[in-house]
């Protein structure tokens, strides 16, 4: 009897640090910042970390290419690289080849059904409780900004008007 409670006890303490573990990671800080620079061709660097420097994903998009890496505890566990190289490669004839074999497997798959209008309002009613759930806490964009047109940049300095008042504690620093 003795050594059951003694059994029981232990289990139960193991129990209590594992609930007091999960509690802790989930009020560990969740960390997500982007850039996007836009000068001739679009490159943007996304990053998600969670738990300061323990789990991250970085993500670098530059063009068609995309270099997704995983870190854990800041070291780089995985990476994965997407990259249009290999398509361009191909001959013309052997891409004609693929595209005929693609069109005689689609299987009443269309872009109409991704078009319906109900699907739409769905993907914007979610995405909309996304981001009332992982709304920024800051908000900061510094930039420069011009137009051939010189009525474009009014328009877009405008904008920028209408985006301080709408975002009070956001840091609007364009020039």
């Amino acid at each position: 009897m003795l050594v059951l409670l003694l059994i029981l006890k232990i289990l139960l303490y193991i129990l209590l640090s594992l609930l007091g573990l999960i509690l802790l990671l989930l009020v560990i800080p969740f960390n997500y910042s982007g850039q996007v620079l836009a000068d001739g061709r679009v490159r943007a660097e996304l990053a998600v970390g969670w738990a300061w420097k323990f789990l991250g994903i970085n993500a670098e998009i530059e063009g068609e290419a995309v270099d997704v890496t995983l870190r854990l505890l800041d070291k780089r566990v995985y990476k994965l690289k997407s990259r249009r190289t290999e398509e361009e490669e191909e001959k013309p004839q052997q891409q004609e080849e693929k595209k005929e074999k693609a069109k005689k497997s689609r299987k009443g798959f269309s872009l109409k059904d991704l078009a319906d209008k109900a699907f739409i309002n769905e993907i914007i009613a979610y995405f909309k409780k996304v981001l009332d759930i992982a709304k920024p806490k800051y908000f900061h964009v510094y930039g420069t900004y011009g137009f051939d047109d010189p009525s474009l940049t009014g328009i877009a300095c405008g904008i920028t008007g209408v985006i301080k008042t709408m975002i009070p504690h956001a840091k609007l620093r364009l020039t």
